[in-house]
């Protein structure tokens, strides 16, 4: 009987701490790390929900690699090397491209008045194929207490550990249900996202303070102002000379 008890409370308060969150998720919020805010969401965002969990597929593949989604290149040194999720966008506008101008060039032989319109899709295409074919690198170094973010071998940013994080976003379905999933994220560095959407709010928390924590470096929940943050790094401020001499 008391095991019931104790069950019930814990579903009802599962229950309210998510009908707090979809309150929370639907006031738009500015700060430091941008917008946080529950978007909407369609098929093309959710297709595999119902065909895999992701809180379980994540949960196989961070058993399967200690500090997933990155590789232990050496002690306190992770990295992580993968293509722009846009290559798979100029692929297929590229294929639309070709169908679409051979279809409209072979059915109005005297007229190509629209032809433009495919050699921009074209181009398009080839373009965003192209920019997003380059490998990306991003190495977290706790030995020097930075991140490294190369494209194509070439440094972009380098910064201090507080700049990169883990974080929860919530986006919100046509039937008003809340999906979450997990990305990585800092300063001047490509967001990647490192799992499939989910309902399951308080599992995918759990897992994505595990990734954090694995990895060392700082996590937020998908609400700005929260106290399900976990944050491990601090901005290091200035001594008080620099601040006197900025200030002057």
């Amino acid at each position: 009987m008391a095991t019931g008890c104790c069950h019930a409370g814990f579903v009802l308060g599962v229950e309210r701490q998510r009908a707090a969150d979809v309150y929370c998720c639907s006031k738009i919020v500015f700060v430091l790390f941008g917008l946080s805010v529950a978007m909407p969401t369609g098929i093309f965002s959710t297709w595999d929900y119902k065909v895999c969990k992701a809180e379980q597929v994540l949960h196989n593949k961070m058993k399967k690699n200690h500090c997933y989604p990155f590789t232990l290149e050496k002690p306190n040194v992770f990295v992580m090397d993968y293509l722009h999720d846009d290559l798979w966008k100029g692929l297929l506008l590229l294929l639309a491209s070709v169908i679409g101008s051979g279809v409209y060039l072979s059915g109005h032989e005297d007229s190509h008045e629209f032809a433009a319109f495919f050699v921009l899709g074209l181009c398009l295409g080839v373009w965003i194929t192209a920019s997003a074919s380059f490998q990306r690198r991003l190495i977290i170094d706790h030995h020097a207490g930075v991140y490294r973010f190369f494209i194509h071998q070439q440094l972009r940013q380098q910064g201090a550990l507080n700049q990169i994080y883990i974080r929860m976003k919530a986006k919100r379905s046509g039937q008003g249900h809340l999906f979450y999933t997990l990305f990585i994220n800092g300063y001047k560095i490509e967001e990647q996202q490192v799992c499939g959407f989910s309902e399951n709010y308080e599992v995918l928390e759990i897992l994505g303070k595990r990734m954090a924590t694995r990895l060392n470096i700082n996590y937020f929940d998908h609400i700005d102002i929260s106290t399900r943050h976990l944050v491990t790094h601090w901005p290091k401020h200035q001594d008080t000379a620099e601040e006197l001499k900025f200030t002057v």
